[in-house]
């Protein structure tokens, strides 16, 4: 499939999950701010300091800002450089509802759909819903990443077998139930049962943590055009080592925009 089309799908895919993590958070109670960072309204209460700082500099990197650009910078000779929690710029609330497109899931999409908030959805490796009506649009190969710096690095080829005995940074299971048992699944085909040391429910976080060397991931193809450099990428050598899209809808929606999307989707996944 053309980058094109994927770019195409992953866009609509992020705006419609999207869409329903922000109808979600508008609608869930405001929790107290726990644990080391204040004014958490995106990113969850207990992330670690590591999850944090690797997310806000993929976000930094992939918009080409600096901390400055949503922080207010405090006075020389202070203790720290800027006021994180200080929501006194607007930038700021640009960024946080960037930040719910980058990582809102399989999960939120479901419940919009189920309630009529949404018409269609992109969903990876959905389960069987009764109410909803599925349509593959999409399916690409999924690939062993891990950090440049890791002694594999070197190698021309790498299987998976090759990582049996690596640590795994991976998603977790709540966040998309089907592509997690698909991963396991291929993973347990080439006898691998990953040790998981670290799962981040943010994308930017876990191809970030990989990156830093805290251990290898399982992640499909598209996401390598986000362009890390310090990650190598390896196709894995089985044909079931592949992720498909499904387009999803209320099977008794009845909107005329539906027929016409769908249109359009597959279109761009022919290519």
């Amino acid at each position: 499939m053309h980058s094109k089309s994927i770019g195409f799908l992953i866009g609509v895919g992020l705006v419609a999950a999207g869409c329903a993590a922000i109808q979600q958070q508008k609608a869930a109670e405001v929790r107290a701010d726990q644990g080391e960072f204040k004014n958490l309204k995106v990113l969850r209460q207990n992330i670690t300091h590591d999850e944090l700082i690797a997310t806000m500099r993929n976000f930094t990197r992939s918009l080409g800002v600096k901390c400055d650009h949503c922080h207010v910078a405090l006075p020389a000779g202070s203790k720290e450089h800027f006021d994180f929690a200080s929501d006194a710029k607007d930038e700021k609330n640009v960024a946080r509802d960037l930040g719910i497109l980058n990582i809102a899931n399989a999960g939120p999409q479901i419940i919009a759909l189920r309630n009529g908030e949404l018409d269609i959805g992109f969903l990876r490796e959905p389960s069987r819903d009764a109410e909803l009506t599925t349509e593959t649009v999409m399916r690409e190969g999924l690939l062993l990443a891990l950090s440049k710096r890791h002694e594999l690095a070197s190698r021309k080829r790498l299987r998976l077998a090759d990582v049996a005995n690596e640590d795994f940074v991976l998603f977790p299971r709540d966040l998309a139930p089907g592509l997690y048992a698909h991963v396991l699944a291929v993973c347990a085909e080439a006898g691998v049962h990953p040790r998981i040391v670290q799962t981040s429910r943010e994308l930017y976080t876990t191809v970030s943590l990989v990156e830093a060397g805290l251990g290898v991931t399982i992640i499909p193809a598209s996401v390598r055009q986000m362009g890390w450099r310090g990650v190598r990428y390896y196709p894995i050598g089985s044909p079931s080592a592949s992720t498909r899209i499904d387009a999803a809808w209320r099977s008794d929606n009845r909107s005329p925009i539906l027929p016409a999307f769908l249109e359009i989707a597959r279109a761009e996944a022919r290519g």
